[in-house]
């Protein structure tokens, strides 16, 4: 048994959700705190606009460059 103590803000299931899993751990608090919850769907929804939003900033910037304007969006 690997036991972990998080003295500050944790961050736990990840992995699980993004790869569709259930969580392969239990959380055991020892004093009393918050917990805040999100559904896969609406984590995988935050991912794919977060990676929306940084392709079209890289896209935008390589629009600027004019050596590589001329590349089509399918190249890069």
């Amino acid at each position: 048994m690997i036991i972990v103590i998080a003295l500050t803000v944790a961050a736990l299931g990840i992995l699980a959700l993004l790869y569709n899993m259930p969580r392969a751990a239990t959380v055991k608090a020892i004093t009393s705190g918050t917990l805040w919850a999100m559904d896969r769907q609406t984590f995988r929804r935050i991912l794919l606009k977060s990676a929306y939003k940084k392709r079209k900033m890289y896209e935008n910037l390589i629009n600027k460059v004019p050596m590589l304007k001329s590349l089509e969006v399918s190249i890069i």
